[in-house]
């Protein structure tokens, strides 16, 4: 198990746990439903977590009214990160064109609550 207490900050041990497949929450190994999202800010995706068609129907709504794709996924970045218990993100620069990405994840220790809002 990884311990918050254990790390020197709580971005630190998020990463930790994703390294190692860990939830935050309720501390298993593998999937659990408290993973709500992962999104790729790069690539404007939802690439996984309990709520993935939730935010994807979000972004959705979002190109409807006019926002560009990143602003509409962004807009449920910064929406997620009010409603998530945990969240950390990841900018990884890579060494050719097309290889950098930004990616946020987020945990919900009631994920129930969480859908609600969506809906």
């Amino acid at each position: 198990m990884l311990k918050e207490i254990d790390y020197t900050s709580r971005e630190e041990w998020l990463i930790a746990c994703l390294r190692e497949g860990f939830c935050p929450v309720c501390e298993t190994r593998g999937d659990c439903d408290h993973m709500i999202a992962n999104i790729d800010l790069t690539y404007g995706s939802v690439d996984a977590g309990s709520l993935q068609s939730d935010v994807e129907r979000a972004i959705s709504k979002n190109l409807e009214d006019g926002e560009t794709q990143r602003d509409a996924v962004l807009w449920e970045v910064e929406y997620l990160k009010k409603k998530a218990d945990f969240y950390v993100s990841s900018e990884f620069f890579g060494d050719r064109p097309g290889g950098d990405s930004e990616d946020f994840w987020f945990w919900a220790k009631d994920v129930k609550a969480v859908r609600k809002e969506f809906t």
